[in-house]
Parts: structure tokens; sequence; C-alpha cells
């Protein structure tokens, strides 16, 4: 009888909650004085590490927020164009940007709320994500199913014809692929835009994948 080859892709997708959430944000100002904006950031800087410094705290158990991470301040100018394209006064910016990576999400709602009411602050990005522990476990979940789903394709295949068949080489194609949700804003170059977009706090499924190519051979 005639060996056959049958060639086929196991692939596989696991939904999961998110335990994390990642906020980022920055402080930005802008004005006549390089001097000036650069304070102004600062100091807003420096009340809002406050917040997450006290979150963060080895009193909280668990503490609400697990890592705070900030840049250094940046600071550039420009000549902002008017209609006609005639340079203005220049206008000296300055900011910051931060991090803060939360484990319970009604202080992340919380944190949020505070951070709409200062002036120069916007939030740019929520990023959803899983443990490094949740990650390794559902990945080698995703890999299971995505070998089993290949073993069905190929057992189908050969059920049709009477025959049957083994794997013989397997080649990882993803794995696994981790796809986190994010809330994303348009982040603003120069000056800080008047108008905030609502803020969608609720959590977002974290997506992991695993696809796999798979060589099977049958006599």
């Amino acid at each position: 009888m005639t060996p056959i080859t049958v060639n086929v892709t196991g692939s596989s997708t696991i939904h999961q909650p998110p335990e994390q959430a990642v906020l980022f944000y920055h402080v930005q100002s802008e004005g006549s004085s390089s001097d000036t904006v650069s304070k102004e950031v600062t100091a807003a800087s420096n009340q809002l590490q406050q917040i997450f410094k006290d979150l963060k705290s080895d009193s909280l158990s668990p503490a609400p927020v697990a890592a705070f991470s900030t840049s250094s301040l940046r600071s550039w100018s420009g000549r902002p164009r008017d209609r006609d394209g005639n340079p203005g006064e220049r206008v000296h910016y300055a900011q910051l940007r931060s991090e803060a990576t939360f484990r319970e999400f009604k202080k992340l709602g919380e944190v949020a709320g505070r951070l709409a009411a200062y002036p120069n602050v916007a939030i740019s990005n929520i990023d959803w994500r899983l443990t490094d522990e949740t990650k390794q476990e559902l990945g080698s979940k995703t890999r299971k199913l995505a070998m089993k789903d290949a073993i069905q394709k190929a057992s189908d295949y050969a059920e049709v014809i009477g025959r049957e068949v083994n794997p013989v080489e397997i080649t990882d194609m993803e794995s696994p692929g981790l796809h986190s949700p994010r809330y994303m804003t348009a982040m603003a170059a120069c000056p800080m835009e008047d108008e905030r977009e609502e803020l969608d706090l609720t959590p977002q499924d974290v997506e992991l994948t695993s696809s796999i190519q798979v060589n099977f051979r049958g006599e």
C-alpha cells in the first residue's frame, strides 16, 4: 500500500479574565517659560507618586499596586503657526510619563478618577494582563490543545480513507500568542487637548493562542 502524508495545522484559543491592569499616564504642561512648565510638571508628578507609593506600601496585604515607575522629565519647545502659516511666540512643553501595575481593579477605578481631576494629567493606556505564573500555566494548556486539534484533524482525514497515521514532525508556529486588550487614547505630541475621552475600566479578557504545523505519515 502506498504511504500517505497528512499535513495539518492545529490551533487553540483560551480566554482568561485579567489579573492585573497596567495604567499608563503622563503629566504635561505648556507655557512661555521652560522653567515654569518644568516645575509644574515635577510638582504634579511628585503628588501623584505619593498616591502610588501609599498603594504599594508593604503595610497593605496584598498591596493594590504591584509596581510603579516614572520616566525622566522630557522638555521641548516649538512655535505654533496660525492659519496663514505665520509662526507665533515660542511655546515650551514639559512631560513626565508613568505607569502603575494594579492588582485591585476597584482601586484602579478610584485612582483613575483622581487622575482625571488634575488639569495637566492624561491617561494614555490601560493594558489588561495576566501574571507570569498564569501565562506559563495557560501557555502549556494551549499547546496541548493545539496538538489535540491537529491529531483530531489528521484522524478525521485518515478515517475516511481507512488508514492510520502517526505524527512525525511538529513545527511550533505560535507558542503561545498573547493578546492583551488595551484602552488607548491619542497621545498629545504638543498641547494636551481639553476634551478627554471617557474611560472604560471594564476588565477585558486576555486571549492566549497556540498554533502548530504537524506532519503525519501512514502506511
